[in-house]
């Protein structure tokens, strides 16, 4: 770690599960870990979106990435980028406008990285850990689909979050539950919420100057 002391590692959706992944295998590079947008299980919703929502760029959006080869893929309109990141009763126009407009792509190269089993991953993790998720997230919450799939993760609560997620993680494991967000947490209207809790259990996991993340709060993380 060198000159940057204790690093905590925050990650959301596709990033959790690589941040996961290194936290497992190179324990010694992280104080503690944030994972946002994630989950065990995900909805069948959300994987047949991810074949009938996205196309490749280069067709999708010719003037941007029409130098790209067809293994770039994107969403392929505003409502389809709606429907995969969004609960549309709380993300404004104007936000999902801008997020349409500066989209990137997603490399499918780079999805087929993701860990084919997450468990195997987070239940080796020896740090604090923080699973932070929206309430109506439809990727991996129970009842948050347009169709309700069951199985999931209940994501009524934090300590109900923290009871189905608690068996795939380490025993220094805490849940908060954002009201009012879907999936994408930072720019939907619980997004100040989701940042003041988790900067709250960063402050009691790794306190300023201090030296060694601590196990403070195991449980709910509730705003």
């Amino acid at each position: 770690l060198g000159r940057y002391g204790s690093i905590i590692g925050i990650g959301h959706s596709y990033g959790s599960a690589e941040l996961a992944y290194l936290a497992d295998t190179h324990p010694q590079d992280l104080a503690a870990v944030i994972m946002s947008g994630s989950g065990h299980r995900v909805s069948v919703q959300t994987t047949s979106q991810t074949t009938t929502l996205f196309a490749p760029a280069a067709t999708v959006l010719p003037a941007r990435f029409g130098h790209l080869d067809p293994g770039y893929i994107t969403t392929i309109n505003a409502h389809a980028r709606l429907a995969v990141l969004y609960d549309p009763r709380y993300v404004g126009p104007a936000v999902l406008n801008y997020d349409t407009a500066t989209e990137d792509t997603l490399p499918i190269g780079e999805a087929e990285t993701r860990p084919p089993n997450l468990a195997a991953d987070t239940v080796q993790l020896m740090v604090p850990t923080l699973l932070i998720d929206g309430q109506s997230d439809s990727h991996y919450c129970d009842g948050a689909q347009t169709v309700p799939e069951s199985d999931l993760d209940d994501c009524s609560s934090g300590l109900a979050l923290y009871y189905s997620e608690r068996d795939n993680y380490p025993p220094c494991f805490a849940a908060a539950v954002v009201q009012h967000s879907g999936h994408d947490l930072s720019t939907e209207q619980g997004a100040a919420s989701a940042a003041d809790t988790m900067l709250r259990w960063t402050w009691h996991t790794l306190p300023p100057n201090g030296q060694h993340a601590r196990c403070s709060i195991v449980g709910a993380v509730d705003g």
